[in-house]
């Protein structure tokens, strides 16, 4: 585990359920879901063709972006969405060139698929400067890939500021499932939320940024504990050991018991997995804990996982929509990692 002493200045969110940061976290609290048919796509079983009984795919798409609607070339499309929640920040709209040079950006990329692997980054980086208008050449970091990345990315940030090295950073991830050929991979794998697989996730698309600078006296929201298991073994994952065993690493020196955030995202396994862990901590976290998991609401989110939740986090604790002090968020991801952080206010 890590301590810290970090604050989070400033976030945006951009996702399905809202075009900003306080619409995302209003829909979330009142559970609104806003998933669409993908018109022209049906599940249907992998050996199979089209059949005229056959389901249309659902998807939490980001239905009010008309322009991306048109985007079809994967980079392009992260570097839209990323670009479009980075502009979201208002802090950075009073920034100076001098605040400029000691600003670093990290951003956590979605895993490499069909049409989008390395290679492609130097194309999204291309896209993404033109969307905010800006080079961050000198103090920017794209290596960070899928749900945990966002938490390396988050440590190296953070290391960073405690050195001096930079006095803000700007952390964030991205994600979209919805190109049609990746929706098809994904529906043949079994892996979509459908009728013929209950089993599965509802595929989404979003961004989210956070503005991280040195924690001051003054009440603010601080990223107090991180934590992150790599490459865990399948039975310590089956049998909640892995997550038990990060949760208790957080937990430690917390007295209250805190509201949780997680990526929980329908599928079975990683339910069963957070029902064994949960258990074993009832003393800690209370019970029934208390929890969110807003996947439920904007779908899967993948590389934009940690940093949408750690906005939504920091979102609650101000604008004090949670009965606790701190706020518990973790993920995970199909590798056997498993990460999390503490934000406390």
């Amino acid at each position: 585990m890590a301590k810290h002493n970090v604050s989070i200045a400033d976030m945006s969110l951009l996702t399905s359920v809202g075009a900003n940061s306080l619409q995302t976290l209003n829909s979330v609290m009142a559970n609104l879901i806003r998933v669409k048919e993908q018109v022209g796509l049906y599940e249907c079983e992998p050996s199979d063709q089209f059949s005229d009984d056959s389901e249309t795919v659902k998807a939490a798409s980001l239905y009010y972006d008309d322009d991306l609607k048109r985007i079809t070339n994967p980079a392009q499309r992260f570097a839209h969405i990323a670009g479009r929640a980075l502009l979201n920040l208002q802090e950075i709209k009073h920034f100076d060139e001098q605040a400029w040079a000691q600003c670093g950006l990290y951003i956590c990329l979605p895993e490499a698929r069909l049409n989008w692997q390395k290679n492609n980054i130097d194309e999204f980086l291309y896209h993404f400067h033109n969307v905010i208008q800006r080079d961050f050449t000198r103090n920017e970091d794209v290596s960070f890939i899928g749900p945990v990345g966002g938490l390396h990315a988050l440590s190296q940030a953070m290391k960073k500021i405690q050195s001096g090295e930079l006095q803000k950073v700007i952390v964030g991830g991205v994600e979209s499932y919805l190109l049609h050929a990746w929706l098809h991979q994904l529906d043949d794998a079994y892996l979509l939320k459908s009728n013929r697989n209950v089993d599965g996730f509802i595929p989404g698309e979003a961004a989210g940024f956070v503005l991280l600078e040195a924690a001051s006296a003054t009440k603010e929201v601080k990223i107090t504990q991180s934590a992150i298991l790599q490459n865990q073994d399948l039975r310590s994952i089956k049998t909640g050991a892995s997550l038990t065993k990060l949760l208790q690493t957080l937990l430690q020196g917390v007295s209250s018991r805190p509201q949780i955030v997680c990526d929980l995202n329908g599928q079975s396994a990683r339910m069963k997995e957070w029902g064994l862990a949960a258990q074993r901590l009832a003393q800690q976290i209370g019970w029934p804990p208390a929890l969110i998991h807003p996947a439920a609401n904007f779908g899967d989110i993948g590389a934009a996982t940690l940093p949408v939740l750690m906005g939504l986090g920091a979102m609650m604790l101000k604008q004090q929509k949670v009965n606790s002090s701190d706020v518990l968020v973790w993920c995970g991801d199909r590798h056997g990692n498993r990460a999390g952080l503490l934000l406390t206010h």
